[in-house]
């Protein structure tokens, strides 16, 4: 039996690592980053599991992983952009006017991607999201936030990294 060799963990990554890019689907291969975020929980696949236990188990319980899930929820800090006061951040747009849509309407396509700085840059993914937008509301001395789900629809798939800083 080999032991397995003990090594220390290096730097932590932080949860900042993520990016989230979003296009329509009407121009699937124009992505804009989803800039503003102040959170962002990824999830690049959630496994199921159902019971198939029965009598011959000996009395030990039996599963078998029977669907997935992927996704991404956040919040982002909405605000007019610099160079355009009167207009918002176009990932931020893309994500609401979807997040009020229904039907085909309310689907984007998102790609999450691990971007630590000298990091490692390993988990990465693409695919058809279903969208829910909310304003977030609040006090008058805060500023304006909204909240973010996006659902995987159907099997999202690897990606590879972008060579340049979206």
């Amino acid at each position: 039996m080999t032991v397995p060799t003990r090594l220390a963990l290096g730097a932590t990554t932080a949860n900042r690592k993520w990016y989230c890019d979003v296009a329509t689907l009407a121009t699937p291969t124009v992505f804009v980053g989803l800039f503003g975020s102040t959170e962002l929980k990824v999830n690049l696949g959630t496994v199921s599991h159902t019971d198939t236990s029965d009598f011959e188990g000996e009395g030990f319980t039996q599963s078998e992983a029977f669907s997935a899930s992927w996704g991404g929820e956040g919040k982002v800090r909405r605000g007019a952009l610099a160079a355009t006061p009167t207009a918002y951040d176009p990932g931020q747009e893309i994500v609401r006017i979807a997040g009020q849509s229904l039907g085909a309407e309310n689907q984007i396509i998102a790609r999450f991607y691990e971007m630590e700085p000298d990091g490692p840059r390993v988990e990465a993914v693409t695919g058809i999201v279903n969208v829910t937008w909310a304003e977030d509301g609040g006090a008058v001395t805060v500023g304006s936030m909204a909240s973010f789900t996006l659902v995987g629809h159907g099997k999202p798939t690897s990606r590879v990294h972008p060579e340049v800083v979206v």
